[in-house]
């Protein structure tokens, strides 16, 4: 295989990659924003937009706190 075919592969499967990452963010705004009207939609958009990966764990520990207490509470959202 020639270097640039290679190359070419690394990059398509960096890019395949990053697509299929779960954006734990997204996620949680939209869940808050979806189930929760009293949060400010705008403000948790702007606080989440271009998380980086230790912004996105915290998300992922936050949506499960969250989901917790709507449980606990028994708050059902779809």
């Amino acid at each position: 295989m020639n270097r640039t075919l290679l190359l070419a592969s690394i990059a398509t499967a960096t890019v395949l990659t990053a697509c299929t990452e779960i954006e734990h963010c997204d996620m949680y705004v939209n869940y808050m924003c979806d189930c929760h009207a009293e949060e400010d939609c705008s403000a948790l958009q702007n606080t989440y937009q271009m998380a980086d990966d230790e912004l996105q764990e915290e998300c992922a520990i936050a949506l499960d706190e969250q989901y917790e207490i709507d449980d606990a509470e028994g708050l059902s959202c779809d």
